[in-house]
């Protein structure tokens, strides 16, 4: 996909490796990638599929103007990859994405809520102790709290079960998650339990 990179983003590496990507491995427009997308089939968009963001990811580069649409549009791909699954050209969206969403990024601010509360998550989320005291509290205020927030809590906490003994010398990774240890403890447990 040919890109005529404005002279900011010639200054850019980032830039110059998304550059790269639609170059050498060139979207074809097929739409086999929109099949499999979880965000196009459920919006219908064409600007929420790969297709569309890489449309978005390459106006960026060529100066087009950048909005809070532009945002939105490459905030709600869930990276799941599905699309480079079906891709036949191989292009590494990924890769395409992460650069687009760092670019724009640094050229559209968000509204100031959404700013705290995407620096909240980052402070507490990583945190499974300041997560987890947090979700206390938002236990014990529950009844003031608005129903959007109430709806996210557990409806009470729950201590998690033993992970079973084991019985074989076989290994498996499990990713535990930042949430999941206090919002639903024993869902590893019961995973452990199965694999036992």
């Amino acid at each position: 996909m040919q890109t005529q990179l404005t002279e900011e983003m010639r200054q850019n590496a980032r830039a110059l490796e998304a550059d790269s990507i639609l170059r050498v491995r060139a979207c074809v427009h097929c739409g086999f990638c929109t099949a499999t997308c979880p965000t196009y089939q459920l919006l219908g968009d064409e600007l929420d599929g790969p297709r569309g963001r890489i449309y978005l990811i390459k106006q960026v580069l060529e100066g087009n103007d950048v909005t809070l649409k532009t945002q939105e549009h490459l905030d709600r791909c869930l990276t799941c990859r599905n699309c480079e699954t079906t891709c036949p050209s191989g292009v590494r969206y990924h890769n395409l994405l992460d650069i687009g969403r760092d670019i724009v990024e640094q050229k559209v601010k968000r509204p100031l809520p959404e700013r705290m509360l995407r620096e909240g998550l980052r402070q507490v989320v990583p945190r499974p102790a300041v997560f987890r005291a947090l979700t206390q509290v938002g236990l014990v205020l529950r009844p003031f709290l608005p129903e959007q927030v109430r709806a996210k809590l557990p409806a009470e906490t729950v201590k998690a079960k033993p992970r079973p003994p084991l019985r074989h010398k076989r290994r498996v990774l499990m990713l535990e998650g930042c949430a999941q240890p206090t919002l639903s403890p024993n869902t590893n447990a019961a995973t452990a339990s199965d694999l036992a």
